[in-house]
């Protein structure tokens, strides 16, 4: 009996308190549920995304990788401030995403360009410094129709704008690192077996001539492997 005083003693409170000074459609689900808005640099970001898509945009999330943010914040240029990479998949469009890369300057953001990937997902993402001019290169694996097989894509950004240096190459997983030692890095991408593709492991170098990336080495893999998990890079002596 004392218990059943007590909650309609908490309940009339709350109903004075609420007639005090509330109203009830504080409290309706879509208040509840409604996201924080974005503020500063990243308000100024999500307006550049929407007037891009134009009629509506869905937010992608790279679903394996380091990197799981639709929009991600990254000194590409080594100048010690950031630009923006984000994707997203336009409301009107089924099977493609843009990474739309951005840069602040005077204090605004800009579109330095709209890549678009004939995909659904984008599996990782990456940066490292493939050229070796110091700048990071965007590194994109995106999903294909071939499960656990995507295709690689990178990008080079330098004031303002981006240069594709090599697209289309088969790749179910990779990782970065200066794996010649000559002080630049280099993308180790293997791929599974299917019946389009070799189990192979390629090592991809930046060639300055052709301003592009090529195989520069190349190892079969064990066809019966259906996924790579995790990869890691360690030195395992002095050379």
């Amino acid at each position: 009996m004392k218990i059943k005083k007590l909650i309609s003693a908490v309940l009339f409170g709350s109903m004075l308190l609420c007639m005090s000074g509330c109203n009830i459609s504080d409290f309706s689900a879509d208040n509840l549920l409604r996201p924080p808005k974005a503020v500063g640099d990243e308000a100024e970001i999500e307006q550049l995304i929407a007037k891009t898509a134009d009629s509506g945009y869905t937010l992608k999330y790279p679903k394996n990788g380091k990197f799981r943010s639709a929009i991600i914040m990254t000194d590409l240029d080594g100048n010690e401030s950031n630009e923006a990479v984000a994707f997203f998949r336009n409301s009107a469009e089924t099977s493609s995403v843009h990474m739309l890369v951005m840069y602040s300057k005077d204090n605004s953001w800009k579109i330095a360009s709209d890549n678009i990937f004939e995909t659904t997902d984008i599996d990782s993402v990456d940066f490292a410094d493939l050229t070796g001019n110091g700048k990071a290169e965007i590194i994109v694996n995106s999903t294909t129709y071939t499960p656990n097989v995507g295709k690689l894509s990178c990008y080079s950004y330098s004031g303002g704008k981006t240069s594709d240096i090599g697209s289309g190459q088969s790749c179910s997983s990779f990782v970065t690192g200066d794996f010649d030692g000559d002080g630049t890095s280099e993308i180790i991408s293997l791929v599974l077996y299917t019946t389009e593709n070799e189990a192979l492991a390629s090592m991809l170098d930046y060639n300055e001539d052709s301003k592009s990336l090529y195989a520069k080495a190349m190892a079969n893999m064990d066809p019966n492997v259906v996924k790579y998990k995790n990869i890691a890079v360690t030195k395992l002596d002095n050379d």
